[in-house]
């Protein structure tokens, strides 16, 4: 079985809002780039499902070729090759036709996603992905297990109890970042093999527009914080002036 996990490239979370501008819809500006933190997620989930010398799991990115640096983080993890797709834009709905182009040339059986990427959180990109494919899409998944029948166990987490579906086909999930899923920590072994992986590039392919949807625009709001400094003497006093200036600011 061939395993797909899309990773985006981000900037570093720890980033100030104010260092994020945007050109031709991409964000750019002078900044540290790694996989995203959902994505990490998605590659333990992965990796938790290969069988020993059965599957292969192999890296899906839409991005610029000088990502390859931060995309063997994948490798080092334990996937066995990476498929860069040289993209344009950020476009959700261009990005989940290239992705599903490399899915079906490379016969990748499950795609595995994070539930958002960890720069836009637009939650997009594997719903539309799903269906390009015509694939049962499963969101909020946790743990992906293997029957002896072939089929597969999901568990989704949801609000008040875990949900666990039984799927017989190919199929797209999107994981969460549940404690079970914790990305492991690449050793040296791995990291020195990652730089010997296969990595195969594919060229963007230009996407018509959908008729049911198309981004319109894309931009970063402007957010304005106000620190204010309370009295700690009595504590209890501390709380009730807080609680009070939550209520004014609707947020009780």
């Amino acid at each position: 079985m061939n395993i797909g996990v899309c990773v985006k490239i981000v900037p570093d979370y720890e980033i100030p809002v104010d260092k994020f501008q945007l050109k031709d819809g991409r964000i750019t500006g002078e900044y540290n780039e790694l996989v995203g933190l959902y994505d990490e997620h998605a590659v333990e989930v992965a990796l938790q499902l290969r069988s020993k010398g059965e599957d292969k799991v192999y890296i899906i990115s839409y991005g610029r070729e000088d990502q390859m640096p931060a995309l063997r983080k994948a490798l080092s993890m334990g996937a066995d090759e990476v498929i860069l797709i040289k993209a344009s834009t950020d476009d959700p709905f261009v990005t989940a036709s290239n992705l599903a182009n490399v899915v079906k040339k490379y016969g990748i059986d499950a795609v595995i996603l994070g539930r958002v990427s960890s720069d836009l959180e637009r939650e997009m990109v594997p719903p539309i992905l799903a269906g390009i494919l015509n694939r049962p899409y499963l969101p909020y998944t946790i743990s992906i297990s293997k029957t002896e029948n072939g089929s597969f166990l999901c568990e989704q987490q949801l609000d008040d109890r875990n949900l666990v579906l039984k799927v017989n086909d190919n199929f797209v999930v999107s994981v969460t970042d549940a404690p079970c899923n914790l990305p492991r920590i690449p050793n040296l072994k791995e990291i020195m093999r990652s730089k010997k992986k296969p990595v195969h590039f594919e060229e963007e392919i230009p996407t018509d527009k959908f008729e049911w949807a198309e981004e319109a625009s894309v931009s970063i709001p402007h957010y304005e914080y106000v620190n204010e400094m309370l009295p700690n003497d009595d504590l209890s006093a501390t709380a009730k002036l807080l609680l009070d200036k939550l209520r004014e600011e609707h947020y009780l």
